[in-house]
């Protein structure tokens, strides 16, 4: 069963607000203001650039772009 994309954003600021509380005005956002393919594309370039944050995202990460295909 698919999970809405509101509770899917809610798991994801937890975990910003737990490893990167600087970036959540940008994804707060990003979240309302965007499709959630350009936010799944965000999230996923934070992968990389953040890494204690782009290991705290597997395997929500995941979950939310095959939800959202």
């Amino acid at each position: 069963m698919r999970k809405p994309n509101g509770q899917y954003y809610r798991e994801f600021r937890a975990l910003f607000e737990a490893h990167e509380p600087s970036l959540l005005p940008e994804f707060d956002g990003k979240v309302n203001s965007r499709p959630p393919l350009e936010v799944f594309t965000w999230l996923d370039s934070l992968r990389v650039t953040h890494e204690q944050l782009g290991k705290a995202f597997n395997p929500l990460l995941t979950d939310f772009f095959y939800s959202n295909h």
